[in-house]
C-alpha cells in the first residue's frame, strides 16, 4: 500500500481508506451477529463499533500498508453462550463476508447512480465538479473490488479464516470430525497459498480471485477494473 501511495498518492489513500472501512465493518458484524446470538462477548470488549482503532492489530495494520494483503483483530466469541452453539457460530462467521457484499452491493448501487447520463451532463456542465465526479468514481469502484476480494478471501476454508466454520457446520459428522483434524495444518497451507506465485511460479489466490471477483464485478458494474480483458 505504501508503495502505491508513492507512486499514485490519489489511488493509494483511496485504497487505504476502503480498506480500513471494510475491515472495521467485517468484523463490527462478527460482533453484532454473536451478540444477536446471544453472546455478548465481543460488545462487552467494544467492538460494536465502526472505530478501526478497536478493530486493527499492529502488526496486520503494517502488513496493510507495507505489504499486499493484512487482517483486522478477531473477534472473540464464546460459543457456550450463544443459544444454538454450531449454528450460531457459523451465523456468527458467515456475518463478516455477508458484510461485505452488502458493502459492495452499496456501494455498486452508489457507482450506479452517479454514472446515469443525468449526473454526468450535471457534472459535464459543472467543470468544478469533475474532479469530484473521478475521485468518488474511483473510491467506489475500489470499494466494490476490495469488498469482494475480502468477501471471498474469508470465504476459503482455511482456520483462521470464516469459511472454515461455515464450511464445518454443513459437514456432515464423520466429515466435520476429518475435517477438524486437519485444522492444524490450515495455516500451513495458507501461507503456501499466499506465496505460491514465488515457489511455483503460479498464484493460485490470484487464479481463485480472477475466477471469483472478477465475473462478480462484471456482474455488479460491466466489467472488471483490474482484470478488463481476463
Amino acid at each position: 500500500m505504501f508503495w502505491i501511495m508513492m507512486d499514485n498518492l490519489q489511488l493509494g489513500v483511496a485504497m487505504f481508506a476502503m480498506i480500513i472501512l471494510a475491515i472495521s465493518l467485517h468484523e463490527m458484524a462478527h460482533a453484532w451477529m454473536a451478540h444477536r446470538c446471544g453472546d455478548d462477548t465481543a460488545a462487552h470488549m467494544g467492538r460494536l463499533t465502526l472505530n478501526p482503532v478497536v478493530h486493527f492489530d499492529p502488526v496486520g495494520l503494517m502488513f496493510i500498508l507495507f505489504g499486499f494483503f493484512g487482517w483486522g483483530r478477531p473477534v472473540e466469541i464464546n460459543p457456550l453462550r450463544m443459544r444454538q452453539q454450531a449454528r450460531d457460530t457459523m451465523l456468527t462467521a458467515a456475518a463478516g463476508p455477508a458484510s461485505n457484499l452488502i458493502q459492495a452491493i452499496v456501494l455498486t448501487i452508489l457507482y450506479h447512480i452517479i454514472t446515469t447520463n443525468f449526473v454526468m451532463n450535471f457534472v459535464e456542465s459543472n467543470s468544478n465538479l469533475v474532479g469530484f465526479w473521478k475521485g468518488t468514481h474511483l473510491v467506489l469502484i475500489i470499494g466494490i473490488y476490495i469488498n469482494l476480494g475480502l468477501m471471498f478471501f474469508n470465504l476459503i476454508p482455511l482456520f483462521p479464516l470464516d469459511g472454515e466454520k461455515i464450511l464445518t457446520y454443513f459437514l456432515p459428522y464423520e466429515a466435520s470430525k476429518k475435517f477438524d483434524a486437519f485444522r492444524q495444518y490450515s495455516m500451513q497451507v495458507l501461507f503456501l497459498l499466499l506465496i505460491s506465485d514465488f515457489i511455483i511460479g503460479f498464484s493460485i489466490l490470484g487464479t481463485y480471485f480472477r475466477l471469483t471477483i472478477d465475473p462478480f464485478c462484471r456482474l455488479l458494474i460491466g466489467y472488471s477494473p483490474f482484470h478488463p480483458y481476463g
